[in-house]
């Protein structure tokens, strides 16, 4: 995984304090556990963000996707750089990619292309489930940080 393909961050970044050292399993176990505390469900597993090419830095990190259907949603990913936490988004999102090729379609200049936009499903309660999801899944960051 290559931070340059990021889909954008999630929120800021989190300053871990000084002398706190933060491991990718122990932060992956931590969500884990609050996610089944609060109900949200996740898929977590740890893996590794490249930054830059062949001489670029890797940095350990925690990607948390939804488990039914895993490829449904953005991916969010937590990238341990030193001192900081950095939250990404990361991969595919079918009911974004839906909405994006119906506004795409809906505003050009081609009528063929205005008609097919305007019989495409808007989709909204696919692209409000992922929403509520992603910002379930936020409420697992603000609690890391107390």
């Amino acid at each position: 995984m290559n931070l340059k393909h990021n889909k954008g961050t999630v929120r800021d970044p989190i300053r871990v304090p000084t002398g706190v050292k933060i491991t990718a399993d122990e932060l992956a176990e931590e969500v884990k556990l609050i996610a089944m505390q609060k109900e949200i469900p996740v898929s977590v597993h740890t893996d590794i963000v490249s930054e830059g090419g062949l001489f670029g830095k890797e940095y350990p990190c925690v990607v948390i996707s939804h488990p039914n259907p895993p490829d449904s949603y953005f991916d969010q990913v937590i990238a341990i750089c030193g001192e900081s936490l950095y939250f990404y988004f990361f991969g595919y999102s079918k009911a974004t990619t839906q909405a994006n090729k119906r506004k795409m379609r809906k505003d050009s200049n081609n009528l063929l292309d205005n008609l097919v936009g305007a019989m495409m499903s808007d989709n909204t309660v696919a692209l409000d489930t992922e929403d509520i999801w992603h910002s379930e899944v936020c409420q697992i960051y603000d609690e890391l940080c107390e």
